[in-house]
């Protein structure tokens, strides 16, 4: 990006050559569906749910109401790919640090799971980072992939990994049925209920995710303007419908770590497939992603760009880096793009063969960089 970020977003993804076409694989691609045309985003007024998205949760035939509170279904279907250790296949080991909790949302059980760091003071209020899974995930597992937990002990930071109904979503596209559950008030009980338990700051919440919670991710800042002051998004740029139905109504600091090479998500926009799996749906580019949120941020238009040192010569991968900053309440939009980077979480677990899901980056954490990012952001408005 040294001739800035237009000219790294500019490098044409390349290819990759896919050996697999397993039903892991498949069920990862099933996750994406979307249609609509990309619309132009301005910052717009302060209510304190977005109604122009006019979110489908909302609908007559959403699953809330029931008299009786319900267990969420967690589906007993095959691995999330994103669970796969090699080419073995075999499961990570459960996270025995986590403490599984639930809470009652429009009358379903729905649970979820806390990393306590070491060290917690319940007399000291604590920031919050929220995970998401992708599609067909467990939050259970999901430390396997990120390592997130390690990054909260030596930061002291509250983690959470809530956990969606058949293993989904509900980030806006409407696919697959996913929108019978309003996932949007799960994770507005989720944070009612952590702010008592846990005595977490409200003016530092942070959400997060990959795929299918990367983009839930950014569906909840818009859902849910105030609440969080800070988004990173992980192989995931923006749904055309979710793109084309609303505007940010407040600021959020937002972070894209994507891979150019991507083979689910095009980095480039374009419709998301695997193979012979097409019309699921599409993205917009990365840049036109990044330029949604930095005008309603209102960022400097012209970046800081910076090429990262190449820390493992024989990942395949270079990295890209560009900050839009100067935004309203100290906003601001960083953009990690990985040269020859696929379906991945940067620093992590590489979950499936290369040519299902393309390489995973060795340069850099995508979980440190997350935390970078987010500690130096708080919401003034989170009510």
């Amino acid at each position: 990006m040294s001739n800035g970020f237009d000219h790294a977003v500019s490098l044409t993804t390349s290819g990759l050559k896919s050996s697999l076409a397993t039903s892991l694989a498949v069920s990862l691609v099933i996750s994406f569906s979307l249609i609509c045309q990309p619309a132009t985003a301005q910052m717009g007024g302060t209510d304190s749910q977005n109604t122009m998205l006019q979110d489908p949760n909302t609908n007559p035939n959403s699953k809330p109401n029931q008299k009786k509170a319900k267990k969420s279904k967690v589906s007993n279907k095959p691995l999330d790919p994103s669970l796969i250790t090699g080419a073995n296949g075999q499961l990570p080991p459960p996270d025995a640090t986590l403490v599984r909790e639930v809470v009652s949302s429009e009358g379903i059980e729905r649970e979820f799971y806390v990393h306590v760091p070491k060290g917690y003071d319940y007399n000291r209020k604590m920031p919050l980072v929220m995970c998401f899974h992708g599609g067909f995930g467990l939050g259970s597992r999901m430390d396997a992939l990120t390592g997130l937990d390690a990054i909260s002990d030596q930061n002291g930071f509250l983690l959470v990994y809530p956990q969606g109904i058949n293993r989904h979503w509900n980030d806006g596209r409407n696919i697959d049925g996913h929108d019978r559950y309003n996932d949007v008030q799960f994770v507005s009980d989720m944070l009612e209920h952590l702010e008592r338990r846990w005595n977490i700051d409200p003016s530092r919440v942070y959400v997060t995710g990959v795929s299918n919670g990367g983009f839930f991710s950014q569906y909840l800042c818009l859902m849910l303007p105030g609440k969080f002051a800070g988004c990173a998004s992980v192989g995931a740029t923006l749904p055309d419908i979710v793109h084309s139905r609303g505007r940010p109504t407040k600021p959020v600091s937002m972070l894209y770590i994507l891979g150019m090479s991507d083979p689910l998500v095009p980095f480039n926009g374009g419709p998301i497939h695997y193979k012979t799996f097409r019309d699921r749906g599409s993205v917009i580019s990365a840049k036109e992603a990044t330029q949604y949120w930095v005008k309603a941020n209102r960022c400097q238009p012209n970046p800081r760009t910076i090429d990262l040192p190449d820390v493992d010569p024989n990942d395949g991968t270079r990295v890209k880096y560009a900050q839009f900053s100067g935004g309203l309440q100290g906003s601001e939009v960083v953009v990690y793009g990985i040269e020859g980077g696929g379906h991945t979480w940067p620093g992590g677990l590489q979950y499936l063969p290369e040519g299902t899901v393309g390489k995973t980056s060795r340069d850099f954490s995508a979980s440190q960089a997350i935390w970078d990012f987010f500690k130096n952001h708080s919401s003034s408005g989170y009510r």
